[in-house]
């Protein structure tokens, strides 16, 4: 507990140096002009990416920036004199696909820090989460023979561009990237004023949220008590869930037909369904959901592993039959600071993999009891974990 409150006081200290500082507009290019030198990587996981298709993609987030009017182009120094705030941005490329089935997908991210110490002065700000055990209430519905003997489908829709179907409340303006620009366009100094939330602005998830609610609450859904996250239509017995811009219905194929027309009204969406005439599996908030003729299954995204494994050099490794050493590793010499950020990256993965794996639950939390100061002891039983991964990556 003390390691926690130190670690976030000097996390205090760090957002309110930053805060102090001017916001200037973040590097935007990951890449360089020329087709031939360029170099982008994932902010996610540090992977390599095609420059070309992250390219494409930023074009595609400007697209839709015009497309949405979420933003005004005016000029800097009116803004100023309105006393608005000006926030720096910075892209966010990342694939959200894998080697076989890349999906690129760049964000444009405001980069708005907390200046207030002690007080929110846009009162609630971040939205609701939905808990893991949601997710499985949904899929346990799914599985479970309706009364009035139809079959049950899980649909999996993806907002395009949540954020930015929520108005904002509140006047501030944004650097704006030099891809929103036509080629050989020079502007001069010219921010743009947020006309509808854009991701990173600290009120974005709650006008969001605001929206998804009004949507689902025309549809005829109610707003679950348990968690804001989950609504329920009782004449139609659909149930659903949302978590930020992916929303997933559990119920009989024409309501959730209806359900997905009523929100693609709203919405632009992507929609993969899975039952037994549709899809046979997709992923759900980072875990693979399947439909077998027996029922439903649940597991963990086994790609979590293949990037575990990548980190800890051990993707050719031998497997291991379980995930706790047979013996108390010596404690050993102190890790030093890379190796002490791979470890705590590497039992951190692990960690979230333990949520949906009941068979390193307990190898995982031996784990994470030293990320404050871990030991070469402490790397073996790492390893030890990963090992077993090797030889089970997906547990159902």
């Amino acid at each position: 507990c003390q390691a926690i409150c130190r670690g976030l006081r000097q996390q205090k200290r760090l957002d309110r140096d930053a805060a102090n500082q001017p916001l200037q507009s973040a590097e935007v290019g990951a890449y360089d002009d020329d087709e031939g030198a360029a170099v982008a990587y994932d902010d996610v996981s540090g992977a390599s990416l095609d420059p070309v298709r992250v390219r494409a993609a930023r074009r595609e987030e400007m697209r839709f920036v015009r497309e949405q009017h979420v933003c005004e182009p005016v000029e800097l120094d009116y803004a100023r004199r309105q006393g608005w705030s000006v926030i720096g941005t910075k892209w966010i490329d990342i694939d959200k696909g894998d080697a076989e089935r890349p999906n690129y997908r760049s964000r444009l991210a405001a980069q708005e820090f907390n200046t207030s110490i002690g007080r929110d002065p846009y009162g609630e700000n971040f939205s609701a989460t939905p808990p893991i055990e949601a997710l499985r209430v949904l899929l346990s519905v799914a599985a479970t023979q309706r009364s009035d003997g139809q079959r049950t489908v899980v649909a999996i829709v993806d907002v395009k561009r949540a954020y930015f179907e929520a108005e904002i409340q509140r006047d501030v303006c944004v650097r704006i990237p030099e891809e929103y620009w036509a080629q050989g366009e020079n502007p001069g100094d010219v921010v743009g004023k947020l006309q509808k939330c854009l991701f990173g602005t600290r009120d974005a998830s709650k006008g969001w949220q605001a929206k998804v609610h009004a949507v689902m609450l025309g549809l005829g859904y109610t707003i679950g008590r348990y968690s804001p996250c989950l609504t329920y239509h009782r004449a139609h017995d659909a149930v659903n869930l949302f978590h930020g811009d992916d929303l997933v219905f559990a119920g009989a194929p024409h309501v959730v037909e209806e359900v997905i027309s009523g929100l693609g009204a709203h919405f632009q969406l992507t929609v993969t369904v899975v039952g037994a005439h549709e899809e046979r599996e997709a992923r759900i908030l980072n875990r693979v959901v399947q439909w077998h003729p027996a029922g439903w299954s649940y597991a963990a995204d086994d790609r979590h592993v293949q990037i575990l494994l990548a980190q800890l050099g051990l993707t050719d490794s031998k497997a291991n039959s379980t995930p706790n050493l047979t013996t108390v590793p010596a404690e050993g010499e102190l890790l030093d600071s890379a190796q002490s950020w791979a470890y705590r990256s590497a039992a951190a993965r692990i960690s979230y993999l333990a949520q949906d794996r009941p068979d390193i639950q307990y190898a995982s939390k031996e784990a994470c009891r030293n990320m404050v100061k871990p030991r070469t002891g402490e790397w073996h039983r790492l390893t030890a974990i990963a090992r077993y991964l090797r030889g089970r990556p997906r547990l159902t």
